[in-house]
């Protein structure tokens, strides 16, 4: 089974991050003044690029949640599936994160058996394991596969996000290289969403 722990991997990597920043922004830039404080509340924003940083300008407000991504992604607003409203965004190697809102009769744990026995169905030789990540201090359960496609390892990753009144089915895919490189970015994207989950209203 897989096991990923963002919460407290996450905290760490902030207070070395801001360390960093501190040193490389001493000139009374942006990031220079930015206290620990609002750098925890800005960290879902910023896009870890080699060995610099840059933020994540581009922001998705539907589905009763707000996120934010890169401005070189592509966006679907209306990716729509099994009668679930839905949205995508596109890494420019070509994976992708989908998240579609789940109606309230239908169950998380059933939604996610039901995606991943479409996918059993759509490629031959899947294998899956289960899957769990702590986001923003909430913990997701759900189901990483991997198959051969053409020449490609592909991964997919199905997981459920809940906030007080609604259930998200997520999908990550993607080919093996990229999903690495995007991996961070994908964190980001869903810490971010996670957070405005959480807020009041």
């Amino acid at each position: 089974m897989a096991n990923v722990r963002l919460g407290t991997l996450g905290f760490y990597a902030q207070v070395f991050l801001l360390a960093i920043l501190r040193v490389q922004c001493g000139d009374g830039s942006e990031f220079g003044q930015t206290d620990a404080r609002s750098f925890f509340a800005f960290t879902p924003q910023l896009l870890v690029e080699g060995s610099g940083f840059r933020r994540m300008p581009k922001q998705y407000t539907g589905l009763g949640l707000t996120l934010f991504y890169p401005d070189s992604w592509a966006i679907n607003e209306e990716a729509s599936g099994e009668n679930r409203p839905g949205m995508a965004l596109e890494t420019p190697g070509g994976s992708f994160m989908s998240i579609h809102l789940l109606s309230p009769e239908q169950d998380a744990t059933d939604a996610i058996e039901e995606a991943a026995e479409a996918m059993n169905a759509e490629y031959e030789d899947v294998e899956s394991e289960t899957y769990e990540v702590d986001i923003a201090g909430q913990l997701c359960i759900g189901t990483i596969q991997r198959f051969y496609y053409l020449d490609f390892v592909i991964t997919s990753k199905l997981l459920t996000v809940e906030s007080e009144n609604s259930v998200y089915l997520i999908q990550i895919q993607g080919e093996d290289r990229d999903m690495d490189q995007q991996s961070m970015v994908f964190d980001a994207i869903l810490t971010s969403m996670v957070r405005s989950l959480a807020q009041p209203g």
